[in-house]
């Protein structure tokens, strides 16, 4: 018992543990987190914000309003005009699972503590959660975010990586979240001024070379 047998003879290996296997998935998510938050998007948008919301926080039922499609991924979503939505509901469950009420079945993932990422049904969501800045006072309201991008994530055939066909959307969460206040030595401006996300094509082509489990993409 606890003992996997290689097809090797003589050679045997003990089975990972739960705590082993956990530790391993906690290891990627934080990988593919900082990925993620360093390369998600190359539309201008703040470097960094100051939100501050916890997994228990986002996890649960969440109804995402989606805008028109069909754009380019130059699109603005901070400006865009969300008055006439489609409503697209995702259940976020532990660890990672992600379904909807088509039946479909995906993955979600927080980018640090200051948004998440949800891939599902062809299609991939990101969204910074919302916030507040009152001087030095920031609140985070961790059960809606602000206006974030969605897109394509396979072509026709559904094999293939595709970038295109994005749209904005925002999301609400079902059950209410209580804000959280916290006080910040600095203000976004003091701390970032006009900072902007850039591409970071060499940055995605190192990660690419240095592993085959995924491929990241600008």
């Amino acid at each position: 018992p606890g003992i996997l047998t290689c097809k090797r003879k003589s050679v045997r290996h003990p089975c990972p543990t739960q705590d082993t296997t956990m530790s391993r998935f906690v290891a990627a998510s934080v990988l593919a987190a900082c990925v993620l938050l360093t390369l998600w998007l190359s539309a201008p948008v703040s470097a960094d914000t100051p939100a501050n919301c916890l997994y228990d926080q986002i996890q649960g039922e969440w109804t995402f309003h989606l805008g028109p499609d069909g754009n380019s991924k130059s699109i603005n979503c901070t400006t865009a005009d969300m008055s006439k939505t489609t409503a697209y509901t995702v259940t976020l469950a532990f660890p990672n699972l992600a379904t909807d009420k088509e039946g479909n079945q995906g993955t979600w993932t927080m980018v640090y503590n200051q948004g998440f990422e949800v891939n599902i049904g062809g299609r991939k969501f990101f969204a910074f959660s919302e916030w507040s800045e009152d001087g030095k006072v920031v609140t985070s309201y961790c059960d809606r975010t602000k206006n974030g991008w969605y897109h394509d994530r396979l072509n026709s055939d559904g094999k293939e990586y595709d970038a295109g066909n994005w749209g904005c959307y925002f999301g609400q969460k079902g059950a209410k979240v209580e804000p959280r206040k916290e006080y910040v030595g600095k203000t976004l401006s003091e701390l970032h001024g006009d900072t902007v996300f850039k591409p970071a094509t060499q940055e995605v082509e190192e990660i690419n070379r240095s592993q085959n489990m995924w491929h990241a993409h600008d």
